[in-house]
């Protein structure tokens, strides 16, 4: 039994040092932190000692015969343990099973590592998480569908990944999200008819995307939005299907070809905006009047 606490010891050391971040009541785990903890549990003589024979996780994790004690998983990570992030390029489904096997657990971040059908059994299984951001590698399709199966979310963040239109379809079983990135996918529109239903949508991020004008018509009716960016094949044409997003705080445009008249319009349409971002925009700035608008605070670089 003791060596198996060891082992999994052994592993979270090194996996936290290298690419893992965890969250204690919101709050950053410091290594010194952790290094209390393995005491706690009687397993910091080890690293002591075997710290210079083992120099890669990866490496830790096959020497130490991977995961297999969960009660040393629970006094490591006791009960207020509410985020794990991680970022690398292997996720070793042992340790991600054991992780989301946490009552407490709450936001999960993968970025970088791939995610086999073990990984997003796990994740899937997980029912206490609220937040879910994958990025590159990890957000594919498959993993769009296995999220959908955690009905206590309100957070997600699947960018930079593989996700088309038809897979947006899993939204639907989705009704409960509040925030919602698909920022860096390759999308051009027709599947934000899914989004529809997100009713309680209060964010949404499509920034780096290829979708365009004529399928803005499919988030006009996310009146509760508060935060929304879009990308670059956005323009005066499109401005119509926004303006009646009349809650909207914060609005997010990059690359976008909306120019100056269009710009005029939506910030009329907008009483409660306070943050305007223009990232490359067609809009010129000489020409951009804020007098009207003394709330709003402009973020721009042309």
């Amino acid at each position: 039994t003791s060596r198996r606490r060891i082992a999994i010891a052994l592993s979270l050391l090194f996996v936290s040092l290298a690419v893992l971040t965890v969250r204690f009541n919101s709050h950053q785990i410091s290594r010194a932190e952790l290094l209390r903890h393995l005491k706690e549990a009687d397993a910091r003589p080890f690293f002591k000692e075997r710290f210079h024979l083992v120099g890669e996780w990866k490496t830790a994790l096959q020497k130490s015969g991977h995961l297999r004690s969960h009660r040393l998983l629970e006094r490591l990570f006791p009960r207020q343990l509410d985020q794990v992030n991680f970022e690398g390029p292997v996720l070793p489904v042992e340790l991600l099973e054991r992780i989301c096997t946490v009552p407490s657990l709450r936001h999960l971040t993968i970025i970088r590592a791939p995610l086999g059908d073990q990984h997003l059994l796990a994740i899937s299984n997980a029912r206490q998480l609220q937040g879910v951001s994958f990025g590159g590698p990890a957000a594919t399709r498959q993993a769009l569908q296995q999220i959908a199966k955690c009905n206590n979310l309100t957070w997600l963040d699947i960018e930079n990944g593989t996700i088309a239109d038809a897979e947006l379809s899993a939204l639907k079983k989705m009704p409960q999200l509040q925030h919602l990135s698909l920022s860096g996918n390759d999308l051009r529109g027709s599947g934000l008819t899914h989004l529809r239903r997100l009713h309680q949508l209060t964010s949404l991020d499509l920034s780096e995307t290829l979708i365009i004008d004529e399928h803005l018509n499919n988030i006009s009716l996310l009146t509760n939005l508060l935060t929304l960016e879009l990308g670059e094949h956005i323009s005066d044409v499109g401005v119509p299907h926004l303006m009646g997003l009349t809650n909207l705080t914060e609005l997010g445009l990059h690359k976008s070809h909306i120019d100056n008249p269009g710009l005029d319009l939506l910030l009329k349409s907008y009483p409660k905006l306070n943050r305007l971002t223009l990232f490359h925009v067609e809009a010129r700035m000489d020409r951009l009047n804020l007098d009207p608008y003394p709330n709003v605070t402009l973020d721009a670089a042309f």
